[in-house]
């Protein structure tokens, strides 16, 4: 059952169009993974979404979450959906909790929003929730303030209180980031346990090929503001069609293909993102691609229906493997 929709897309800010033409669907308690570099318009997409985009920015096109059109939705209901329905998970929870409340408080500051509990009932719901993502003195640790706890404590918070009302879908915007290796893991493995305990979707958002492919059941490419390439994780990773996918996987397999003792040159991607504003007309990978030809020009098309495709010359599933 289909629980997100998005469907043609486009976003400007200023006058300035950074998403064009962007679909895609999340299924009910579905992982879709969304990646590519930095500038790609990745986290555009989620404020899109959770309605928090920045002043003179326009949408046109259709976000629905079950039946409910989200685009030109006033901010008192969408207020009441964020947070109850869809929550979302911040790239740097530093900067997203509030440095002089507490960790209790701000949890439970969701739950009195949204469940109209009692502040001492909240509390106690707060208490719980720190237990659960793993917190060894929660009650203790719910009057931390966010600078006394690490890195990976801050991000527990942030996931505590995205789960705090059951929501149907959860947005997790580079939840990793900032995170060593090890705690990086056991964040990613509490995301994953948590939404599936709770029966809720989950769309993670990474520039990390390797990070997105432990996690999620689908991944889409997504580069210039579109997505270009969309597949189950296991026809992505074999089997990639964009050469921008096929980029992206050679980056993440590099290091894999490191020996012990010696370092090669790491894989790269040739040029870089172009600024906001400023990629090229028709396909906006043109500049970077090794395939590129006159016909590149021109906007390519979708082609494709379980594994789809925005090229003009993508490599053939079939007869090229990844």
């Amino acid at each position: 059952m289909t629980l997100l929709e998005v469907r043609n897309v486009h976003l400007a800010i200023g006058g300035v169009e950074l998403i064009r033409d962007l679909s895609f669907s999340i299924d009910t308690a579905q992982r879709l993974g969304l990646i590519g570099e930095s500038g790609s318009g990745k986290s555009l997409a989620a404020l899109a979404i959770m309605g928090l985009l920045p002043y003179r920015s326009t949408v046109s096109g259709s976000i629905r979450l079950s039946d409910q059109e989200l685009v030109g939705l006033d901010e008192r209901r969408y207020s009441k959906l964020r947070g109850d329905r869809i929550a979302m998970i911040f790239q740097e929870p530093m900067t997203s909790l509030n440095p002089l409340m507490r960790i209790g408080k701000q949890i439970g500051e969701v739950l009195r929003i949204h469940e109209g509990l009692s502040r001492p009932a909240s509390y106690a719901q707060a208490t719980a929730l720190l237990e659960r993502v793993g917190f060894d003195q929660p009650a203790q640790q719910a009057r931390a303030f966010p600078h006394q706890l690490s890195g990976g404590q801050r991000q527990r918070v942030m996931i505590a209180m995205a789960i705090a009302c059951n929501p149907d879908i959860v947005l997790a915007d580079e939840p990793t980031t900032a995170l060593d290796v090890t705690v990086q893991a056991q964040v990613l493995d509490l995301l994953a346990e948590l939404t599936s305990e709770h029966g809720c979707a989950l769309m993670l958002i990474s520039h990390d090929l390797a990070v997105v492919a432990n996690v999620c059941d689908h991944i889409q490419v997504m580069y210039g503001g579109a997505i270009v390439e969309s597949a189950t994780t296991s026809e992505l990773t074999h089997f990639a069609e964009h050469p921008y996918t096929r980029a992206l996987l050679a980056t993440s397999r590099g290091l894999d293909d490191l020996d012990n003792e010696s370092f090669g040159q790491l894989p790269t991607i040739a040029g870089t993102v172009p600024q906001a504003g400023q990629f090229p007309p028709g396909c906006t990978y043109r500049g970077r691609c090794e395939r590129e030809s006159y016909q590149c020009q021109t906007p390519p098309v979708v082609t494709g229906t379980t594994h789809q495709v925005r090229c003009w010359h993508p490599y053939g599933s079939s007869s090229e493997g990844a």
